[in-house]
């Protein structure tokens, strides 16, 4: 082109065409967006999981014992929840009943695998029940905590274990 020669135009009965055109495709163009995020919704933003309570926290600590082989910090742990028991019978019960049945247990089902977290029951808002699986090669133990929260701080206040097939009630 030269600068002499004027630009080229479209003329008034194409430019309704185009018009129409431009419209058209718009409108098409907003109803496939539309049927696509319909088809396709995006994923709604999954929150993040709530931090521990404080008295799981307290129960995991208690449990920790247990699982690092801490007897006695355990036991000083779990002694409020057997106020009736004078000291002997809270350690012969502590050595017959838990430890020896835990040991027992751990020979004939495999070594022991680890100790989950299963259920937190809150009974009220200072008594919470809290169940833990000690897992097997070839069984659990179902460990139950009942903690209560003093003005001291959590405590254990009941205390008990079973094996998986007695032990699922528990969980209840």
């Amino acid at each position: 082109m030269t600068p002499d020669t004027p630009p080229p135009t479209v003329s008034p009965s194409h430019q309704k065409y185009i018009l129409w055109a431009g419209i058209a495709g718009g409108l098409i163009g907003a109803l496939v967006s539309f049927a696509l995020a319909r088809t396709f919704p995006p994923k709604p933003a999954v929150a993040p999981p709530a931090p521990p309570s404080e008295a799981r926290q307290f129960a995991d600590h208690v449990i920790g014992k247990l699982r690092a082989g801490d007897r006695a910090e355990f036991t000083r742990l779990i002694r409020p929840a057997f106020a009736g028991m004078t000291n002997e019978q809270f350690a012969e019960f502590c050595q017959k009943s838990v430890f020896d049945n835990r040991d027992q247990f751990a020979k004939s089902n495999g070594g022991a695998v680890e100790i989950e977290f299963a259920r937190e029951t809150v009974l009220s808002p200072s008594l919470v029940r809290l169940a833990y699986a000690d897992k097997y090669a070839r069984g659990c133990l179902i460990w139950v905590l009942v903690v209560y929260n003093t003005p001291e701080g959590w405590q254990v206040l009941a205390f008990s274990f079973d094996s998986e097939t007695t032990g699922f009630r528990a969980l209840q």
